[in-house]
């Protein structure tokens, strides 16, 4: 019954963590539209100390990779994949719990390399 109630307690403050992270990207989105692309960055730092939140930093990575300190998040890959440089993706929940996703650079797949890998690897 314990280890039940555990997981039920586990669960629920996972589903809190989520919603406020929810109700703070939607603050930071408010408070942060119509930053030109440059300042946008900043603009995101400046609202989540603001909100007493931490600011990490991912590095790239790409939507199967093991993300630092995120592990495997599939909402957080997709949540970051869904928007585009310089603005604010929104909330996904975490092993750790939830994080607000910034996304700062995107690198494109260079389609003419995997021609070309494409053809070798045949």
């Amino acid at each position: 019954q314990k280890k039940v109630t555990d997981a039920l307690i586990l669960k629920k403050a996972q589903e809190a963590a989520l919603q406020d992270a929810r109700r703070m990207s939607d603050e930071i989105k408010h408070a942060s539209a119509g930053v030109p692309a440059p300042g946008a960055e900043a603009a995101f730092k400046k609202q989540c100390e603001g909100l007493k939140l931490d600011v990490k930093s991912t590095g790239l990575f790409t939507k199967n990779d093991y993300i630092p300190d995120i592990v495997r998040a599939r909402d957080f890959a997709e949540a970051a994949y869904g928007c585009g440089p310089n603005e604010t993706a929104g909330a996904a929940e975490t092993p750790e719990g939830a994080a607000i996703i910034f996304v700062t650079e995107k690198i494109a797949i260079d389609e003419e390399k995997f021609k070309k890998e494409k053809i070798e690897f045949k």
